[in-house]
């Protein structure tokens, strides 16, 4: 979700949770060691299902913008997030070619539950 609430692309979701889940702390900085292309790929199903389970609920919403603008690229149709989810080229960054840019945006939803979240940690802190 943090890519989602930052909105970026979709091909930084893997890397960002190898850096969570790997890194090692070196004073103030998270390093990660570099997560191979087949590793990438080989948690591209798994990551296509919490992502098209989030766009399922409202949480999330993705967009494929060719100029990179959010509010220019038109909602995608069901099929077209279908596609672009089950695409390996949408999860892998590369450095040597052209990364096709889906972007990930959390929705007004995603931010009523926070918001929500926040109101009820706060009732409950008040009546301890």
């Amino acid at each position: 979700m943090l890519i989602a609430i930052e909105g970026g692309c979709v091909n930084g979701v893997i890397y960002e949770h190898n850096m969570r889940v790997n890194g090692k702390r070196f004073g103030y900085v998270l390093v990660a060691p570099p997560i191979p292309e087949e590793a990438v790929s080989a948690m591209v199903p798994q990551f296509s299902k919490v992502a098209a389970d989030l766009l399922e609920r409202g949480l999330i919403e993705i967009r494929e913008p060719h100029n990179g603008i959010w509010a220019e690229a038109p909602p995608m149709t069901r099929a077209h997030v279908a596609a672009a989810l089950d695409d390996r080229d949408t999860w892998i960054s590369y450095a040597d070619r052209d990364n096709r840019m889906v972007m990930v945006m959390s929705t007004d939803r995603w931010e009523e539950l926070v918001r929500g979240n926040r109101v009820s940690e706060a009732r409950q802190d008040s009546t301890s």
